[in-house]
C-alpha cells in the first residue's frame, strides 16, 4: 500500500469490529463497534424464517451481497438473503463513516479521507462486497499473509 494513502482496515468479528483509520502503515486512528458477524446471521434468520444454526451455515457456504439490478433476476431465496445482508451492510458503512468522521472532528483532519477498505475477519468472506461499497475500493486481506 503506498505511504501516502489513507485506507481503513475493517476486522468484522462475530461481536464487533475494528476499524483501523490509517495512513501508509501509519496508525491514525483505532475504534471497536458493536456490530459483527451475528447481524449477518440474525437478518438472515429472521428474513428466511431459519434457525440460527440454518442462517449461519448459509451465510458462510453461500450468502452474497448482490447488486440490486442482479436481485430481481435471482431466485427467491437468494434475493431475500441479499436484501437482508444489504441493511446491515448499510448499518456497518454508517458505523465506520461516522468513526471516519469523529476522528476528521477530533483531530481537525477533514482532509484525510480514505480512498481504500481492506477486510477481514469472517464476514470479509461474503460475496459482494466490493459492489456494494462504490465509493471505495474494497480489498479482502488475509491478516496471515503479506498486506496487499
Amino acid at each position: 500500500m503506498p505511504e501516502d494513502e489513507v485506507s481503513v482496515l475493517l476486522d468484522l468479528g462475530a461481536e464487533e469490529t475494528h476499524v483501523t483509520l490509517q495512513r501508509g502503515r501509519h496508525l491514525l486512528f483505532a475504534r471497536t463497534v458493536s456490530f459483527g458477524g451475528r447481524q449477518f446471521t440474525a437478518a438472515l434468520q429472521q428474513q428466511l424464517q431459519w434457525l440460527a444454526s440454518e442462517a449461519e451455515a448459509w451465510k458462510k457456504a453461500e450468502a452474497r451481497i448482490l447488486p440490486r439490478e442482479e436481485e430481481a433476476l435471482a431466485a427467491e431465496q437468494a434475493r431475500a438473503a441479499s436484501q437482508a445482508l444489504r441493511s446491515q451492510v448499510g448499518t456497518l458503512a454508517g458505523n465506520v463513516q461516522s468513526s471516519i468522521r469523529f476522528f476528521q472532528a477530533q483531530f481537525q483532519c477533514r482532509e484525510l479521507s480514505p480512498t481504500r477498505v481492506y477486510l477481514t475477519g469472517g464476514a470479509s468472506r461474503l460475496g459482494g462486497w466490493r459492489r456494494r461499497w462504490r465509493t471505495f475500493s474494497v480489498w479482502r486481506w488475509n491478516r496471515f499473509s503479506s498486506a496487499p
